[in-house]
């Protein structure tokens, strides 16, 4: 796999959540950015019933920070019911490193 660095653009990340997800009404993951700052990112579900979903809205400002980032996808379904999926991590590299 190739390095991503500060400011890429044109990148999509790929959410495998574990489970059928049909019937969802929201998809996000919350982001926990190096210096531990949080944000969340609205997911687009690729295929509900193999559970994939993706992020494809990065700009240059969305990785900014060289660092480690935690990716936690959760999904909230029309009864209330509200899944968190595993942490996955992200290694965003500084230009040159």
């Amino acid at each position: 796999m190739a390095k991503i660095y500060v400011g890429q653009t044109n990148l999509q990340i790929n959410f495998s959540l574990g489970a059928d997800v049909t019937g969802h009404t929201i998809t996000t993951a919350s982001v926990r950015r190096p210096g531990n700052s949080i944000l969340s990112w609205s997911l687009t579900i690729d295929d509900a019933s193999n559970g994939s979903a993706s992020f494809a809205s990065l700009t240059a400002t969305t990785l900014n920070t060289s660092g480690t980032y935690y990716l936690q996808p959760t999904i909230t379904f029309s009864d209330g019911t509200i899944i968190s999926g595993e942490t996955a991590t992200l290694k965003v590299f500084k230009a040159f490193e």
